[in-house]
């Protein structure tokens, strides 16, 4: 029972440190970002190009959560369905305006399709427009099947 909850423990920590690692408070959101980057390039085996432009800075920690949490669930879905061989992940920040965009060269699928049989699935999608909508921005899916899909989050910088 020890050794069980020792391991129970230990994974409930690594979960936790998935969900919001300390480089996301300490560093920030592109610093923490290029971490999951790395980490999520290794256990997949999928290429990720990372771009950034415009001033690089911290970002209230709610924008910067939930961009990171975004990004994460964007990238499992490429790894789980899409069955990308690369995938491009972009911020773009403006003054007044953060872009993130994530796209794949995968599967895609037939956004009318998901769409009407969402309740059967997965909440990952609706998830993503939830967070960014939370945030007073939007966010912007596009896909067809064979030729991937692009997520386009478009949130107020301040």
């Amino acid at each position: 029972i020890k050794m069980l909850t020792k391991n129970a423990m230990h994974e409930i920590k690594d979960i936790a440190q998935t969900l919001r690692p300390r480089t996301l408070d300490d560093l920030g959101l592109i610093p923490a970002l290029r971490s999951y980057l790395e980490t999520y390039k290794q256990v997949y085996g999928i290429p990720v190009t990372f771009e950034i432009s415009g001033e690089v800075g911290r970002l209230s920690p709610e924008i910067e959560t939930s961009l990171y949490r975004i990004s994460q669930e964007a990238l499992t879905n490429s790894a789980k369905y899409a069955k990308a061989s690369l995938i491009q992940v972009s911020i773009i920040l403006e003054e007044d305006t953060i872009l993130l965009m994530l796209k794949d060269n995968g599967t895609g699928f037939n956004i009318e399709d998901y769409e009407t049989t969402r309740t059967k699935k997965g909440i990952g999608l609706f998830s993503i427009k939830e967070r960014a909508e939370g945030l007073g921005g939007s966010a912007s899916i596009n896909s067809e099947t064979s030729l991937g899909t692009t997520i386009r989050i478009q949130i107020p910088r301040h």
